[in-house]
């Protein structure tokens, strides 16, 4: 089950995109490489992912005891790193 988010195109295409969250995203951020990021509510992050022409946002944390609304995002390409809207901080290092 799953959500989708709007995505426009140089040319101001829109195309819907799947997203592995049916909470709102919140909070929005790209790498210098590309990379897309979102947080969402529940403390969900997801990650913009290209295979061919089609794109979806994979769904990246899991349970981790955590439940605020990811508010702020910001990304490298390594870490990431979230701040929830109760002053929880979470970090992921990508392998």
């Amino acid at each position: 089950m799953g959500g989708h988010a709007l995505s426009l195109d140089p040319q101001l295409h829109a195309q819907l995109e799947a997203v592995q969250t049916t909470r709102d995203l919140l909070c929005l951020t790209s790498t210098d490489d590309g990379q897309a990021w979102a947080g969402s509510a529940q403390a969900r992050l997801v990650r913009r992912s290209s295979l061919g022409a089609a794109s979806s946002w994979v769904r990246i944390s899991g349970d981790i005891g955590v439940t605020s609304s990811m508010v702020a995002i910001a990304a490298g390409p390594r870490t990431v790193r979230a701040i929830g809207d109760d002053g929880t901080v979470i970090e992921g290092r990508l392998a």
